[in-house]
């Protein structure tokens, strides 16, 4: 997570990186990412302003209906509970939770494209288990993204970004989340159980 200052939208800004998630009750903020196959849900809570942004990506490819109970998608799930738990640690209620949701651009190789899907599907998929509405998106195609969220305002800007430094960037810093995620999942794998 990176704190600085956004010129453009005159407003102290918030960065967040794959795996990161900022919840705030300043309304004079914005959040941002950057995004490639990853996914990022932003959620605010209509009554009492409370808002958060995430950003995350399954390990690997999950089948459709394996979104929620594959032991992939608990990384997606982890995501989405850490900023929600929070978020009502600061007074928002569940029942009041809506959603946007940006990314899973198919922008590397096929098996990674794959992945893209998969968190898009996790995302629609937890929320509408979860009862949270979803108020807008921009999700797929080839492009990554540059995401600025409004909290007060419940805004988002979205800028598709192809093929340029910025992207690889993305691509970089993904490439290297998901290979934490494969350590962990396989040293989460190779412990042995014994009496």
């Amino acid at each position: 997570m990176r704190t600085g200052f956004h010129r453009q939208l005159n407003l102290p800004s918030v960065e967040i990186f794959a795996g990161e998630y900022h919840v705030t009750t300043d309304t004079n903020v914005v959040i941002s990412t950057l995004l490639g196959s990853c996914v990022s849900v932003c959620l605010k809570d209509i009554r009492t302003g409370m808002a958060g942004m995430n950003h995350f990506m399954l390990p690997k490819a999950v089948k459709e209906g394996e979104i929620i109970i594959s032991e992939a998608a608990r990384y997606g799930t982890y995501a989405m509970e850490l900023m929600i738990n929070e978020m009502l640690k600061l007074g928002a209620r569940r029942s009041n939770l809506h959603a946007k949701v940006f990314g899973g651009g198919h922008i590397l190789d096929t098996m990674l494209n794959t992945v893209s899907d998969s968190n898009i599907h996790f995302a629609f998929s937890f929320l509408k288990l979860e009862g949270i509405p979803v108020l807008g998106k921009d999700v797929g195609g080839s492009s990554g993204r540059r995401v600025l969220f409004l909290p007060g305002e419940f805004s988002v800007y979205v800028r598709k970004i192809g093929k340029t430094k910025q992207l690889n960037t993305a691509i970089s810093q993904e490439k290297r989340y998901l290979q934490m995620l494969h350590q962990k999942q396989k040293a989460t794998s190779d412990v042995e159980l014994f009496d």
